[in-house]
């Protein structure tokens, strides 16, 4: 058995931290910084009932409950192309999985070392790239090979997952790494069009300063500023507008983003994109 103690040691404040935030009245609000964001939320469908730490495996249950040193042992204690190593039933997330979406690169790194897929795919059939935290665990992913356009069960890749659910700097290691900003998903949305309807305002000047066109149309010709006005998120629309969103485009269905903005009654929006097309007619 290789020595894991510089691994051990180094996880172990991770470890600590996590049993004494499973100890406090509330949770602590997340780091500041690109590389230290809200994991998305997907687990396997045995942790997602009751206590998530009771399901699966130990590795499942050390990966789950964040104990670093504890998951490193088990790790050094299975052989290589264990089983254990890849999710048990399909539709559910593996260790891998896991690991990556707590954003800890150097257990990544050690799964991949003993043979974890990097292809294996999860809940909502996502691979663990589309599970990153970090853009940490992002690059390390990337690096075993692991498929930068590799789509789940709702045809979304790593980045419109990143995209819909605000992992800026997950999203722009995915960038940085071959993702193409302005791909669509099976509903036709883009990494624009999913930021703009979540309000994802800083995931929108990313996707618009790393290439996203600020006009590419959804199956039903709706534009990022659309999505942002039906959504009601006047700082997306802003920011959009600021960017040469055309205030005058048209759905396939004939409304435009005020239309939209107007029939969702959001006022806020719809007196700032009056204000803008004034400005704009002048």
């Amino acid at each position: 058995m290789r020595d894991r103690s510089w691994l051990v040691m180094a996880l172990a404040p991770l470890a600590l931290g996590g049993a004494l935030g499973a100890c406090a009245a509330a949770p602590e609000p997340p780091p500041a910084g690109d590389d230290a964001e809200p994991a998305d939320r997907g687990t396997s469908g045995a942790a997602a009932s009751g206590d998530p730490e009771s399901a699966g495996s130990p590795l499942l249950a050390a990966l789950r409950g964040r104990r670093g040193a504890q998951a490193v042992q088990l790790i050094d204690e299975l052989d290589g192309g264990s089983e254990e190593l890849d999710p048990a039933t399909p539709g559910e997330d593996g260790p891998l999985h896991l690991a990556a979406a707590w954003g800890e690169p150097d257990i990544v790194a050690l799964l991949i070392e003993r043979g974890a897929s990097v292809e294996a795919r999860g809940v909502e059939d996502a691979t663990p790239l589309g599970r990153a935290a970090t853009g940490a665990a992002v690059r390390t992913l990337l690096a075993a090979g692991a498929r930068v356009d590799a789509r789940d069960a709702a045809g979304r890749t790593p980045l419109l997952r990143a995209a819909a659910d605000a992992r800026r700097g997950v999203a722009a290691a995915l960038i940085g790494g071959g993702a193409d900003p302005n791909e669509w998903d099976r509903g036709g949305a883009t990494a624009l069009i999913l930021a703009a309807r979540e309000g994802h305002v800083e995931m929108i000047r990313l996707l618009l300063e790393r290439g996203a066109h600020v006009e590419l149309a959804d199956h039903e010709g709706g534009s990022p500023l659309m999505a942002a006005a039906a959504a009601g998120s006047r700082p997306a629309a802003e920011v959009l507008v600021a960017a040469g969103a055309d205030l005058g485009a048209r759905r396939l269905a004939g409304e435009t983003a005020l239309d939209l903005a107007r029939s969702s009654g959001h006022r806020s929006v719809a007196a700032f994109l009056m204000a803008a097309e004034a400005r704009r007619d002048r």
